[in-house]
């Protein structure tokens, strides 16, 4: 029988497990492979521990699941049989560097919120997005995430944070405060007519082509997220 000071005690090794799992964070060095590799030698463990009955409950209870609960059997399999894929793939984007992907993140939820799926639903598709993510966010002088999709001429830091040429503080899309950009806005689920700064507003999703390297949008989609 095992003992809590064996190596091998269950439980021991299934929390151990867990924790190391969503501890995982890439390293300032490492490379995206490498961090992949290891990302994916790891979910192995916890795939073990969980069992595949584990995972195809849980799809069950997830929103989407409910968005296809009228479709048929076979949908409803395949979704169930993806689904540990799908929270890996979510789970790289979270345990990558997260200062760098917070925008991203933030905007996949704000979409998700709105029924856009725009969250990649294998990892090969979530390294894609992120690939595209830190090409995009090397050019420092596009504010990619507010405003119009000018350079930044103000004087800057090196890490595109430079003001506005005209040295006024940028504003919020959604309600015009200038204490916080729109991706943290309390109001920013509001319908785009009534946003404040609606004709600058810039679909950070659709400027990456999020939809191309990872998402699936409902047939119903708003006409207020074009």
């Amino acid at each position: 029988m095992k003992k809590s000071a064996d190596a091998e005690y269950d439980f021991l090794d299934f929390w151990e497990a867990n924790q190391k799992f969503f501890a995982m964070k890439q390293g300032t060095t490492e490379n995206l492979m490498h961090f992949k590799e290891q990302f994916l030698r790891q979910a192995e463990v916890l795939q073990d521990l969980y069992g595949v009955a584990w995972f195809r409950d849980f799809a069950v209870k997830t929103k989407a699941y409910a968005a296809i609960a009228s479709t048929n059997t076979a949908a409803q399999n395949k979704f169930k049989d993806d689904i540990f894929e799908a929270v890996l793939a979510t789970g790289f984007l979270c345990n990558y560097h997260r200062t760098r992907t917070a925008p991203l993140m933030l905007d996949l939820q704000t979409n998700y919120c709105r029924e856009v799926d725009y969250c990649p639903k294998t990892v090969s598709k979530a390294q894609d997005m992120l690939k595209i993510h830190m090409e995009v966010i090397k050019n420092p002088g596009v504010n990619l995430y507010q405003g119009k999709d000018q350079p930044n001429k103000g004087k800057g830091t090196g890490k595109g944070k430079g003001k506005p040429k005209d040295g006024k503080k940028a504003a919020c899309y959604v309600c015009g405060n200038k204490d916080h950009m729109s991706p943290k806005c309390p109001d920013r689920l509001l319908p785009k007519m009534e946003w404040k700064n609606q004709d600058q507003y810039v679909n950070y999703g659709k400027k990456l082509n999020l939809n191309q390297i990872g998402a699936t949008v409902p047939a119903t989609v708003p006409a207020i997220v074009s």
